[in-house]
């Protein structure tokens, strides 16, 4: 997984979110990423953090899209 993880991380495919990222038992995360949020024992809370900010940025794509499409409605009505 270590040799593929950079390169995820550089594509970011749509798969590759932080709910998947939590479901890896840490020991089998790359180091690199490890030491980046905070170790093993840390990083479980960086991770949630990282899983509650794409639901956050998710659910404003989600609301912007809404009000677009209403706006579309409205004025074609």
């Amino acid at each position: 997984m270590s040799d593929r993880w950079k390169v995820w991380e550089d594509e970011k495919p749509d798969w590759f979110t932080a709910k998947i990222i939590k479901k890896i038992p840490g020991e089998l995360l790359p180091e690199a990423f490890l030491s980046k949020i905070g170790g093993v024992a840390g990083g479980r809370k960086s991770i949630d953090a990282m899983v509650k900010q794409e639901e956050e940025e998710q659910e404003k794509k989600t609301d912007k899209d809404k009000k677009a499409s209403v706006g579309q409605i409205v004025r074609l009505g």
